[in-house]
């Protein structure tokens, strides 16, 4: 009589896991596209280019020995220092709820920056290459999706050193922190003027320069980011507005599907089909 083998199931489910590859050569100084919020990792490779990345709340200098790596709904942006030629690869992976391999993620210390070994750097480029080969048999496009999953792990777990942040301006970083920290509480970019007895022409050459964008989107983005995330979770459109810091229902359904194209109410329904 034949035996069925104990079949463990594996750490992770392979079914519904969905990836994108791209490969950008840009020349100039990009078009500011606000913020980054969306509902897959990120990693982010630069070939060359004098741009600096902010995540959450941190800005930091990118060489070409590290990668950005982002979570769902973490707030990135791309700062162009200057008008450069912009040579990238961009790697999103989409999980399923029940699938979390990036333990290294969740941890507190987590910042989004990875220093990458000079073989993980090399092998990298050739997984994504490889994987934007339309011409790869499924198999081959799966290990290589795996093989780049393991080597962000390696090199995220293997991190000596914090990078050095971008040169800002302390105050400025304080400002981040304290949007980072107190988003849902403020209401308008006034109470920051308020707290750091900053004016607002100082306040708005300061993210002009530094991340390219106002004190309002920037402050706006945390909120929709947030809300995004707990309407995934199964929250009311209501309820996600008010625990964003956004007072008004109204304003909340104009700039979330000027953002993401879709209504709250919309986006909510689309996760449960």
């Amino acid at each position: 009589m034949q035996i069925d083998p104990r079949v463990n199931n594996t750490v992770f489910p392979t079914s519904g896991i969905r990836y994108s590859v791209t490969y950008s050569e840009l020349t100039g100084k990009n078009d500011n596209t606000g913020a980054h919020i969306h509902n897959c990792y990120e990693m982010y490779l630069k070939l060359d280019g004098n741009v600096s990345f902010l995540v959450n709340d941190h800005i930091f200098p990118i060489d070409t020995d590290c990668i950005i790596f982002t979570r769902p709904n973490d707030v990135h942006y791309c700062i162009y220092n200057d008008e450069c030629r912009h040579e990238h690869y961009c790697l999103w992976i989409d999980l399923p709820a029940n699938c979390t391999p990036f333990e290294f993620a969740s941890k507190d210390d987590f910042n989004g920056y990875i220093k990458l070994d000079f073989t993980s750097k090399e092998r990298m480029v050739a997984l994504l290459n490889l994987l934007r080969e339309g011409s790869r048999s499924e198999l081959e496009r799966t290990a290589a999706l795996f093989e780049l999953m393991s080597l962000i792990e390696k090199n995220a777990l293997h991190r000596n050193d914090d990078p050095n942040s971008a040169r800002i301006p302390k105050e400025m970083q304080k400002i981040l922190d304290y949007i980072n920290s107190n988003f849902t509480e403020i209401k308008y970019v006034k109470d920051i003027y308020d707290v750091f007895f900053i004016s607002p022409a100082t306040l708005s050459r300061w993210f002009e320069k530094y991340i390219g964008t106002s004190p309002h989107e920037f402050l706006e983005s945390k909120k929709l980011a947030l809300a995004k995330k707990l309407l995934n979770g199964g929250r009311s459109v209501t309820d996600s507005a008010t625990l964003s810091g956004f007072a008004d229902n109204s304003y909340f359904t104009y700039v979330f599907k000027k953002k993401f194209g879709i209504t709250p109410t919309e986006y909510r329904r689309n996760l449960t089909e």
